[in-house]
């Protein structure tokens, strides 16, 4: 056997496997492109509909007026990626096809690449270069992508949010009976972007006032998504950048919240960001973290997702930040002078972990 291509002791796929998924790396971008063009089609939906009996390219062509070159050519992408498989001359929906079609993390992660990651992805290396988002420019000048959420293109704005949503709404519903144990009265919700943590945590305690600290844009979405709220007079907006060195919080609370918060910064503005935010808790006040750590997740498929996560970071969110593992947030948390006091597993249908983290009782 040639020595190029000697299988690694270690490895578990055949050289033949290994070289087919190498291929399938090769061609990535091509590929995804073509499942976007099936979804768009709406040739996966037409399979489908078919059930167990298939349908055919050209009955397909038939249906969506759109000519068998075009069916042919991306249901044969679509039989080497296994998202089909032929009967006879049938066309039947895997389950990988009926997870591109049904899933919704599935679909709300492929909105999201091609809407807000595909283009900008192609300027990676020169962000890890810069430490910059350099991939942001396909959406015009910038230095965050948080600084422009309010001016993107409406679908992509759409998508961000849908992301954002899916990942962290969720687990606003086993996070709350938690952080009201010891009943608190203020709550600063920090990137509290659109308001949904707020809406929930004071229908879910009347008496609870939440003060929202964002960026301008983000406060004018949340004010719109809480102005007709029942709850809206125990909400109030806060501007307020945390990366400026001279804003400070000007009022204390009994407890902060950060959901999917931390892991927009990197390590130092981390550890200096909790620095700030101890200095606003009361007496016996607390820290609650929310995020999905990737070396907490149980599925293959989210650590995953969440790994690639951090190359959005990298090329459009700000450069040089990622997904965090525990490991190292507990790290950054101690050094900015907390300790975790309790750590909750398993939060919401993501396996988000929710920190509760406290000064250190000495200093």
């Amino acid at each position: 056997m040639p020595e190029k291509y000697r299988r690694p002791q270690k490895s578990n796929k055949s050289i033949l496997e290994a070289k087919h998924t190498a291929q399938k790396l090769a061609f990535g971008p091509l590929s995804f492109q073509a499942i976007i063009a099936m979804q768009e089609f709406k040739i996966l939906e037409q399979i489908d509909s078919a059930k167990d009996n298939g349908i055919s390219a050209q009955e397909i062509a038939k249906i969506l007026n759109i000519s068998e070159y075009t069916i042919n050519t991306l249901l044969e992408i679509a039989l080497s990626l296994e998202i089909v498989s032929l009967k006879n001359t049938n066309y039947i929906l895997s389950q990988i096809g009926y997870f591109l079609l049904h899933d919704e993390m599935t679909k709300v992660n492929l909105n999201f690449v091609q809407d807000i990651c595909y283009q900008g992805a192609f300027f990676l290396k020169e962000s890890f270069k810069e430490s910059k988002p350099i991939g942001l420019k396909v959406f015009g000048e910038g230095e965050t992508i948080y600084q422009k959420l309010a001016t993107l293109p409406a679908q992509a704005q759409k998508s961000w949010f849908d992301f954002d949503h899916y990942y962290s709404s969720n687990a606003f519903t086993n996070a709350l009976p938690i952080i009201f144990e010891n009943s608190p009265l203020s709550i600063f919700d920090i990137g509290g972007n659109t308001g949904k943590f707020a809406l929930k945590a004071t229908e879910y305690n009347q008496n609870v006032k939440v003060s929202i600290y964002d960026l301008a844009g983000q406060l004018n979405k949340a004010k719109e998504n809480i102005q007709n709220s029942k709850t809206f007079e125990r909400i109030f907006l806060q501007e307020l950048n945390v990366l400026d060195q001279k804003a400070e919080f000007k009022e204390t609370a009994d407890l902060i919240w950060m959901s999917q918060f931390l892991d927009c910064f990197s390590p130092s503005q981390i550890i200096t960001i909790l620095q700030k935010a101890q200095k606003a808790l009361n007496p016996n006040g607390c820290i609650f973290i929310l995020e999905p750590f990737w070396d907490k997740q149980p599925y293959k498929a989210a650590r995953f997702s969440l790994n690639h996560v951090s190359l959005y970071f990298t090329c459009m969110a700000n450069g040089n930040s990622k997904m965090y593992s525990f490991t190292e947030m507990k790290e950054y948390i101690e050094k900015a002078d907390l300790q975790i006091e309790a750590v909750y597993d398993g939060i919401g249908e993501n396996d988000y972990t929710l920190l509760k983290c406290t000064k250190i009782k000495n200093l």
